[in-house]
């Protein structure tokens, strides 16, 4: 990339030379060219990669356990894939209702309602976000047998699809550490179910599981392990010792259509009248949840709608001036179309991190990614 340059003409009608902006700025400042260019690539390099946070923190964070600092994630994090032809799934609430019409009727009225990101899993992660919300079912594929899928209404994609692109930003970015929780899960009927789901876990993530312990570790811990990923599964595990129960990521669902109701639910279980085991994660969801009843008196809306109205509640309650990180505030936060129509969502949340724990260090400035870019829905 070349510097950008000016030309002029001098008062007297003569034609000024083209000059770069470092030889403006080093005739203006008097100093060499040299030393300008030093300056430029130096204001430059200060914008950090959202893709590298966790690696970039201070001390001070590295070495408080994960369940005390602020991670920004996803809702549903798979989503953005869905489409008019993605068939309807046993998890969804209207499912009895769509189940039996057309294809070409079926998916184009639930998709509205079933897609809460337009950024695939990997876009989000360059994009600052650490926890990844999944949801399974067992789906019954001709020629191929049982298939795990990832669904939120709609079967969307086999899950290992969507994970070898997670393993790719692991191998990328070896210290930023991720959270995956698999805690809705459809159809498993028999052990077998369990063990083949494990197994298909463990063929693309298996290197970059960390083993279950009594308790949270701290980034440096993990960098130390060299694991990247707690994978936790609302399944019983079948003694592998690499997915962690369910049960120790606690998410607090305000399951509600109503901003008001979200917000005094969220206040709720903030600060000090809301006791945290030490050794379990929150997940403090800021969405509308709609019921069946509300879609079908609602069908020509969709979530997005809901998620704009929470989204822009739940990105100020974030940001209240007492709102921190550590044992009484803020672990997880999990939203609709991060990034997309909420740019700063991830950057306020891992801010939290410097106002709890590093007062003294600056918030750095990070370069967004591009959101042109993206494969967007």
């Amino acid at each position: 990339m070349g510097w950008c340059g000016l030309g002029g003409f001098y008062q007297d009608g003569t034609l000024n030379e083209f000059r770069t902006f470092p030889e403006i700025l080093a005739s203006i400042y008097g100093l060499g060219l040299l030393a300008v260019l030093q300056l430029c690539i130096e204001k430059a390099t200060q914008s950090q990669s959202l893709s590298e946070w966790m690696t970039n923190l201070p001390s001070e964070v590295t070495l408080q356990p994960l369940n005390r600092l602020a991670i920004p994630g996803s809702h549903d994090s798979f989503t953005s894939a869905i489409t008019n032809d993605s068939v309807p799934s046993p998890d969804g609430d209207v499912y009895s209702v769509v189940r039996n019409l057309p294809q070409n009727i079926a998916g184009p009225m639930l998709r509205p309602w079933t897609t809460t990101q337009r950024l695939n899993m990997i876009d989000q992660l360059r994009a600052g976000i650490r926890y990844l919300d999944l949801r399974v079912a067992v789906r019954f594929v001709r020629n191929k047998g049982d298939v795990f899928y990832l669904v939120h209404g709609q079967y969307v994609c086999p899950m290992v699809d969507a994970l070898r692109p997670v393993a790719e930003f692991l191998r990328e970015h070896p210290q930023e550490i991720l959270l995956l929780d698999c805690n809705h899960c459809y159809e498993f009927e028999t052990d077998k179910h369990l063990t083949a789901f494990e197994d298909a876990v463990l063929d693309v993530l298996g290197q970059y599981l960390y083993p279950v312990q009594d308790t949270v570790p701290t980034l440096e811990q993990l960098w130390k392990s060299g694991k990247q990923v707690l994978f936790f599964s609302c399944l019983h595990c079948m003694g592998s010792g690499k997915f962690w129960p369910g049960r120790r990521m606690v998410s607090l669902w305000p399951n509600t259509v109503h901003v008001e109701e979200m917000l005094q639910f969220l206040d709720k279980h903030y600060g000090p009248q809301f006791v945290q085991n030490p050794n379990n994660f929150y997940v403090y969801q800021g969405v509308l949840t709609p019921t069946p009843d509300y879609i079908l008196r609602n069908l020509t809306g969709s979530l997005r709608q809901l998620a704009k109205r929470a989204g822009a509640e739940f990105s100020r309650w974030i940001q209240a001036p007492d709102r921190l990180a550590g044992p009484h505030g803020l672990n997880i936060t999990l939203m609709d179309y991060v990034v997309t129509d909420f740019p700063d969502y991830a950057e306020n949340v891992i801010y939290l991190n410097y106002k709890t724990w590093a007062k003294n260090s600056a918030m750095p400035t990070f370069s967004r990614v591009s959101i042109d870019s993206c494969d967007m829905a």
